[in-house]
């Protein structure tokens, strides 16, 4: 890294997740120098496939492709000649009717339609998608079991979700979600062009204004380039982890506004299969906010894939990562029965709220704030450019709004050196 320093790079991408992968596609066929700059020791950002066990793939993070009609990774997996599940998901069927029986189930699901119509049709003049459930017949009943679903799609409390960015997602999107059985993440670490300039375990501390462009400065020296695509979530931009010039002030704001929610995951092996029937999906308890959604042997491995998100994840998670094993555990035994004790145990896990790189996991606006992705999308000066899910309007919190902004930035950084 210092035979460059004296040198000015075109393009500096800094953050090697979906964003940083996608712009770094691009510019690869671009006649410009560019670098790709990494914090972590990988590639991939919040996407993250770990094999805890031999042939065995479990994404950390994201592992699903929304809106597969629509999704770009699809296209990249089928050029790589990398496999996709198809098969419809389980989501929102509980196996067995287990403690959740089919009049409840039919109750809570009208519940949750009759909130999403008050926020299309009547969406509240605080913007807050919680008084917006105010207003839906069975607030009292339901209330924790909305909890839960939000804290899901959004990792925050129902008070802290803004209607206009839920709704904004909601109807941008699809019902159709695949999986990759090697991994999401396997693909978008692997899918890094092999020609792309990459330095990993390179955390950028700051970055100052010159007259050439922005000079970065890591732990290992200063980079000097034209222009920087910055994809880094917006925790991290707003904890003043980067000293950002004093002009990118508003940026800084911004990234406040669409903080990142808490989504962790459990992974629990399966020691024998019976008992358990592939590609189903449990809630632990559809009556309290602070439970998860447990998806059982997902493409028939003998797993467990517990989601927690919002208030049961930041709960959970703070008494440590035992306490989260201990707690989906029991929420199993609590449905199957006392036996199911002894056919489950620990696998890995995720904790992506004390990763210092990342900080937590979907970006969500703050009521009255979605306004924000705008702002925080915006190029300054034709020098410094943002991209990330954050920065997308209808599909933040996924690989593929990620993926989308990525290659946005990229262009508009090539435009600016064009000019």
């Amino acid at each position: 890294m210092g035979e460059g320093m004296h040198s000015i790079t075109d393009i500096v991408v800094v953050g090697a997740g979906a964003a940083g992968v996608a712009a770094m596609r691009l510019l690869a066929k671009a006649n410009c120098t560019s670098l790709l700059l990494e914090a972590s020791p990988r590639v991939g950002g919040r996407a993250w496939t770990v094999m805890p066990k031999s042939e065995l793939h479990v994404d950390l993070g994201c592992g699903w492709l929304h809106s597969a009609e629509q999704n770009p990774w699809v296209q990249v997996a089928e050029e790589a000649g990398v496999s996709i599940d198809r098969r419809q998901a389980a989501w929102g069927t509980q196996y067995q009717n287990l403690d959740f029986d089919l009049q409840e189930q039919k109750a809570a699901r009208k519940f949750l339609r009759d909130w999403n119509s008050e926020m299309l049709e009547r969406p509240p003049e605080t913007d807050n998608a919680s008084d917006a459930a105010l207003r839906a017949e069975g607030v009292d009943r339901w209330r924790p079991y909305l909890e839960r679903v939000v804290g899901a799609v959004s990792g925050k409390r129902l008070n802290e979700v803004s209607v206009t960015d839920f709704m904004n997602y909601r109807q941008a999107s699809t019902e159709t979600d695949w999986r990759l059985p090697e991994g999401l993440g396997h693909l978008v670490a692997s899918s890094l062009p092999r020609e792309a300039h990459t330095l990993v375990g390179i955390p950028v501390t700051g970055m100052v204004l010159e007259p050439f462009g922005v000079s970065l400065h890591t732990r290992s020296g200063t980079l000097r380039a034209r222009t920087v695509i910055l994809t880094v979530s917006t925790n991290v931009l707003a904890s003043g982890a980067i000293a950002l010039p004093t002009e990118l002030t508003d940026w800084r704001v911004a990234a406040s506004d669409l903080s990142l929610g808490c989504n962790e995951k459990v992974f629990l092996e399966v020691l024998s299969p019976l008992g358990f029937e592939p590609e189903t999906q449990v809630v632990g308890n559809p009556r309290s906010s602070l439970t998860g959604a447990h998806y059982i042997r997902p493409l028939g491995n003998n797993v467990v894939e517990s989601f927690y998100g919002g208030e049961a994840a930041s709960e959970i998670w703070a008494l440590g990562h035992n306490h989260a094993y201990d707690f989906a555990i029991n929420e199993l035994v609590r449905l199957f029965g006392s036996r199911a004790r002894a056919n489950l145990r620990p696998l890995t896990i995720s904790g992506w709220k004390q990763d210092p790189w990342v900080m937590g996991s979907y970006s969500c606006a703050a009521p009255r704030k979605s306004v924000s992705r705008t702002q925080l999308a915006r190029a300054y000066d034709g020098k410094i450019f943002f991209a990330g899910e954050a920065t997308h309007r209808t599909a933040f919190s996924t690989v593929h709004g990620a993926f989308l902004s990525g290659e946005r930035a990229a262009r508009e950084a090539l435009d600016a050196l064009s000019v």
